[in-house]
């Protein structure tokens, strides 16, 4: 798998898995609408390595990286909407395997106010292997 099918994989599986609010997806255009929630879907490749020794031919490579997905919400209302919302979103992802795609357990995170939002971040690690 490539790292352009990988970032596809990914968003296509948050689109059918997580339907609670609008999302935002890297490059591309989106106008957030005031005081309405919504979700933003980041991916952040860490490695990839060489993980087995094999033929000189061919042999296994694993990346990793993390996905992230920032819940905004309206500032002054409270930290549950952010959180419940951030609680679906990681079901998405808890320990799932789709497209060669392995996740982990993810985690949420309190991010504060950012800009006119307040954002709580859901985390979630994750490989895939390949043979190259």
């Amino acid at each position: 798998m490539s790292f352009a099918a990988e970032q596809i994989a990914i968003e296509n599986y948050f689109a059918t898995g997580f339907t609670a609010c609008a999302v935002k997806y890297e490059n591309v255009e989106f106008v957030p609408v005031q005081e309405t929630s919504f979700a933003e879907l980041k991916i952040v490749d860490f490695s990839s390595h060489q993980a087995e020794i094999s033929g000189l031919t061919t042999a296994l490579h694993r990346s990793t990286g993390l996905i992230i997905i920032n819940i905004h919400t309206s500032q002054g209302t409270g930290t549950q909407a952010a959180r419940l919302l951030a609680d679906k979103a990681a079901t998405v992802f808890r320990r799932k395997q789709f497209s060669g795609i392995t996740t982990r357990s993810p985690v949420v995170r309190n991010a504060g106010e950012v800009e006119e939002w307040y954002v709580v971040r859901v985390l979630c690690s994750y490989y895939r292997d390949a043979i190259y």
